[in-house]
């Protein structure tokens, strides 16, 4: 939307985008994934299981298959909205070099990577994405008075 309708969207955030053009193939995304999974609450396992039980193989496998063919990064080049991208440390999907180069390509991007988490931070730490996001949000509104 930020891409098809600038003058609608005041902000854009992206936590964890895909798909860094290093791991689009199914190999190296699924290894990205597993090598992220492991540093994920255990707490999180029972939730991911009964939702990638629902989901199902099939369309697991058509999810990732989407994802690696994305190229977000293309329709970056024209959002011309402030633009937080976001990860956490731990995150292996979304690698910090990768949201770096996402930010820089859009016309006011921010690249942040939180002190703690993976993927899921979301999920996982809610508390620091939304401060994040906050802090981002201020400085955005300050730029557009």
């Amino acid at each position: 939307m930020a891409a098809l309708a600038p003058g609608v969207v005041a902000a854009l955030v992206l936590i964890g985008p895909t798909t860094d053009p290093r791991a689009r193939t199914r190999s190296r995304l699924a290894a990205r994934w597993l090598r992220t999974t492991v540093h994920e609450p255990a707490a999180q396992a029972p939730l991911l299981v009964r939702d990638y039980t629902r989901t199902g193989p099939v369309a697991m496998a058509r999810t990732m298959g989407a994802a690696r063919r994305h190229r977000i990064e293309n329709p970056l080049l024209v959002v011309s909205c402030p633009v937080l991208v976001l990860r956490g440390p731990r995150d292996r999907i979304a690698p910090a070099d990768w949201i770096a180069t996402l930010a820089r390509i859009t016309a006011h991007g921010t690249a942040v990577t939180l002190a703690k988490g993976a993927h899921m931070v979301p999920l996982t730490e809610p508390d620091d994405v939304g401060a994040a996001i906050s802090s981002f949000l201020t400085r955005a509104v300050h730029r557009a008075t």
